[in-house]
C-alpha cells in the first residue's frame, strides 16, 4: 500500500477491532470537564485516561486499564515464561535478551553499562527518557538526523533516516573509544513518527562494523516502522512485519524496547544484545536492581510479543487509522507533519505563535481548549534540542492498539478542526508554579490569562 494510492481517505480499509478497555467510554459534562481542568491547574497531562473521552496522550498501555486475561492452566502459564527468552530470539534475531519492568529501565541499564563521563552518542532523534539516561551518565548527545527530518512539510518518507555522511564525519572527529555505541530510534517520535529505511540501518550499520562501534536499536515503535517500511519500500512490499523485523535487527548489535506501545501489554521491555559478556553486564546490574517483573508478568509479555506477529492487521489497522486522521485534518487546512506516521498524527503549530504569544504557551492553551470543548487530550511532542533552537514546535495525536474505532477518528478530526479554526480565541497561559527541576515542567501548574 502506497502512499500515493491513498488519495481518498474514505476508501481506507479500517477494520474496527473490538474495543480493548474495561470501562465505557463516558463523556464527561462541559462543566464537569472545566472543574477537571481547574483541578490540574490547566496542565492536560494531568488528566487521567478515565476523565476523557479519547485519550490520545500516548499510545502507551501502561497508562491504560487493560482487561485481566488468564492463562488457561498453570502449565502453560509456566512454560510460557520459560520460553520468553527463546521468543524474543526467534522474533528479533538477538542470541541474549532480559525482560525489564519498561523501556525506561533497558535505557538505564545500557548506559549504566557502556557509558563514561565525556563520551558522544551519535543517533538519529532520541526520546527524552533516551536522552536523559545518557546525559545523567556523562555523555554528549550528537544528533544528526537527515536534513529533511527538521522540516515539517517535506514529504521524504523516511526522515527518521540518521545521516550516514555527518555519522563517518562524527567518528572522524571524535574516535571510536569516545562513542559506546550509535544509538538509532525506530518511528522517531521527535521527527513526527516518522520510520528509519532498511537501505539506512544497512548503511549504518556497514559503517558501525567498519570501526568496531555496536549500533543499538531504540525498538520501541519496531512494528510501526517495519510497516512503513513494507508501504514506502517496494523491496518489501511482500514481506510479513517478521520478516522485514528480523531483517532490520541483523543489521543491529543489540535493543532497548519498551513492550507497551507495540504489544497488547501494561507492563514490560526488554534489553538484547549479540555479545554474550555486554550481557553479562547487563544482568549484573539487573541482579543489583532486580527486572521489576513478577513471574505472572513475565508469562503475560510472552505472549503479548507473539501477538501482532500472529496477527498483523492491528498493526495494519493503527498505520490506517493514523492515515485515516491525518487524511482528514491535510483536506481541513490543518497543518499537519507530512508525510503521515504510523503511531500518530502531528500539527506543526508555528502558526499559533501568531495568535497566541510564544510565552503564554500556545500548545498547552490549544490542548486545554480541545480538551474543554471535546473531552480530547492530546499532547505536546517532546522535541529535542536541535530541533528547538530551528523553532520547530509540534502537537502529538498518539493512537494506541485496539481502542478506538473510526467513529471515534471522526468525532477527534471534527474538534481538532473546530479548535484550530478557533484558534484565534485561545486564550493564552501563566506558569504560576514548577519544581525547580528536569520534570518539573512535566507536572507545571497554569492559569487562564483573561
Amino acid at each position: 500500500m502506497s502512499m500515493g494510492e491513498k488519495t481518498n481517505a474514505e476508501k481506507v480499509f479500517l477494520r474496527l477491532h473490538r474495543l480493548g478497555l474495561i470501562r465505557p467510554f463516558v463523556r464527561y459534562s462541559f462543566r464537569l470537564r472545566k472543574e477537571i481542568l481547574q483541578g490540574v491547574h490547566y496542565n492536560t497531562d494531568m488528566v487521567t485516561n478515565q476523565m476523557t473521552y479519547v485519550d490520545l496522550i500516548t499510545d502507551s498501555f501502561k497508562e491504560r486499564a487493560l482487561p485481566q486475561r488468564d492463562f488457561q492452566s498453570k502449565s502453560a502459564f509456566e512454560s510460557s515464561f520459560i520460553s520468553l527468552a527463546d521468543t524474543f530470539s526467534q522474533l528479533f534475531g538477538y542470541r541474549y535478551s532480559l525482560p525489564v519492568s519498561q523501556g525506561r529501565s533497558a535505557e538505564l541499564i545500557l548506559a549504566k553499562v557502556l557509558v563514561k563521563p565525556e563520551m558522544v552518542i551519535p543517533n538519529n532523534l532520541l526520546f527524552i527518557s533516551t536522552r536523559y539516561h545518557q546525559i545523567l551518565a556523562g555523555a554528549r548527545l550528537i544528533e544528526i538526523p537527515v536534513v529533511e527530518a527538521y522540516d515539517l512539510n517535506n514529504d521524504s518518507p523516511f526522515k527518521g533516516n540518521i545521516d550516514t555522511e555527518q555519522l563517518e564525519g562524527v567518528i572522524r572527529k571524535h574516535g571510536k573509544e569516545k562513542i559506546p555505541y550509535i544509538l538509532i530510534e525506530t518511528a522517531v517520535n521527535a521527527s513526527g513518527g516518522h520510520p528509519v529505511s532498511m537501505e539506512n540501518i544497512k548503511k549504518a550499520h556497514r559503517i558501525a562494523k567498519e570501526h568496531n562501534i555496536p549500533l543499538i536499536l531504540d525498538a520501541c515503535r519496531l512494528l510501526d516502522n517495519a510497516c512503513l517500511i513494507r508501504e514506502r519500500e517496494q523491496t518489501y512490499s511482500q514481506k510479513s512485519l517478521k520478516e522485514i523485523v528480523l531483517e532490520f535487527c541483523s543489521y543491529t548489535d543489540g535493543c532497548v524496547m519498551s513492550a507497551s506501545k507495540n504489544y497488547y501489554v501494561d507492563t514490560g521491555g526488554f534489553i538484547a544484545t549479540n555479545n554474550e559478556q555486554l550481557h553479562n553486564q547487563f544482568m549484573d546490574v539487573v541482579m543489583v536492581y532486580g527486572d521489576g517483573l513478577s513471574v505472572r508478568a513475565k508469562g503475560k509479555l510472552n505472549a503479548a510479543i507473539q501477538y501482532p506477529f500472529k496477527n498483523e492487521r492491528i498493526i495494519n489497522d493503527r498505520v490506517n487509522k493514523s492515515f485515516y486522521l491525518w487524511k482528514k485534518l491535510e483536506e481541513a487546512g490543518v497543518p499537519v507533519v507530512r508525510p503521515s506516521a504510523g503511531c500518530a498524527v502531528f500539527i506543526d503549530t508555528h502558526q499559533l505563535s501568531e495568535y497566541i504569544a510564544p510565552d503564554q504557551f500556545p500548545e498547552k492553551s490549544f490542548l486545554v481548549h480541545l480538551y474543554l470543548k471535546s473531552g480530547i487530550l492530546g499532547s505536546e511532542n517532546l522535541i529535542t534540542t536541535g530541533q528547538d533552537e530551528k523553532g520547530i514546535s509540534m502537537l502529538r495525536f498518539a493512537i494506541p492498539l485496539k481502542s478506538y474505532n473510526v467513529r471515534h477518528m471522526n468525532y477527534v478530526a471534527k474538534h481538532i478542526i473546530q479548535t484550530w479554526e478557533e484558534r484565534k480565541q485561545i486564550k493564552g497561559l501563566k506558569k504560576i508554579y514548577a519544581a525547580p527541576c528536569q520534570s518539573g515542567k512535566f507536572l507545571a501548574q497554569y492559569q487562564i490569562i483573561e
